[in-house]
């Protein structure tokens, strides 16, 4: 005998599988979503993103300066700690130069601000002077220290450990006797207001707008200036059909170059030079009908009607 009420039961059982399949595959496909938009941010720009924080209360730190008052801020991106992390040295230039050095702990993803200040600049006649000088090996920073009146002169190694600051002796002596060492670099300083180091090191340039540029726009450009030169070379010495309706054939590869004659499309041409002037823009020096003069390439490919 058919039983109705065992029936109901299955169906409804059914119902509530289909309900939980339907509700963990939607689950699935939303996590699948969030995960594609969640960016990762790179150890590199992370770095840069603690390090701005810094320039940005660069007026808050204690540089040990006694409140001298500051005539400007720079700061400079380093390596003194080995290759992986690169250090923040942030300057207060007054009458000498304050130089605080941040790092940053990878491990726990926080900042690492040394208590020390470096101190360097030259002070009053006979005083003190003083640089810093990074160093290719990425171990440390170089100081010299001089006294202008005798000449005597230290050189120590500056390095980071747990930390802090540690002070090595490397030599002593008069600064005529100082023996050279080749592995040491000026340091590049910027101005607190002009991130460019900071976008450098977070894997962004600065273009000629002010604009940053990420490595995957700036590898496209190389590759768009590449495929642009080699075009370049395979098109000289040939014969081309110009396709713009009018082109102006110009007296140099420049827009603002006098029109030497207009041609129409369908005009045969010999490309017998090319100049690559940006990666959108190449111009064919050419010769037709005895005249030798300049036109866009773009009026050749097709792009210019």
């Amino acid at each position: 005998m058919f039983n109705l009420s065992n029936t109901i039961k299955k169906l409804s059982l059914l119902a509530v599988v289909l309900l939980l399949a339907l509700s963990l595959g939607a689950c699935k496909s939303q996590d699948k979503e969030t995960k594609k938009e969640v960016k990762v941010e790179s150890l590199d720009e992370r770095i840069a993103k603690a390090y701005k924080q810094v320039l940005d209360k660069a007026d808050k730190y204690d540089y040990q300066d006694e409140g001298q008052e500051a005539r400007e801020y720079e700061y400079a991106i380093v390596k003194m700690d080995g290759e992986k992390i690169p250090q923040l040295l942030l300057s207060k230039n007054s009458e000498l130069r304050y130089v605080r050095v941040f790092s940053y702990n990878e491990k726990e993803e926080k900042l690492i601000e040394c208590s020390e200040s470096i101190v360097y600049g030259a002070a009053g006649v006979g005083g003190f002077r003083g640089d810093i000088m990074s160093r290719s090996d990425y171990k440390g920073l170089e100081y010299i220290e001089t006294s202008s009146g005798t000449g005597d002169t230290s050189v120590e190694n500056i390095s980071i450990e747990n930390g802090q600051l540690k002070r090595e002796t490397k030599w002593e002596g008069r600064y005529d006797q100082m023996p050279e060492d080749d592995s040491t670099q000026e340091i590049v300083w910027s101005k607190i207001n002009d991130k460019s180091q900071l976008e450098k090191l977070a894997g962004k340039e600065i273009t000629s707008d002010g604009e940053s540029t990420s490595k995957d726009r700036i590898q496209a450009k190389e590759s768009n200036e590449d495929s642009k030169s080699s075009l370049a070379s395979k098109i000289k010495n040939t014969d081309q059909v110009v396709r713009a309706k009018n082109t102006n054939m110009r007296e140099d590869h420049s827009k603002n170059s006098a029109i030497l004659k207009t041609l129409l499309s369908g005009t045969e041409v010999h490309v017998i030079d090319t100049y690559v002037e940006s990666p959108e823009r190449m111009w064919c020096k050419i010769r037709y009908e005895g005249v030798t003069g300049w036109i866009s390439y773009n009026t050749i490919n097709g792009s210019i009607k």
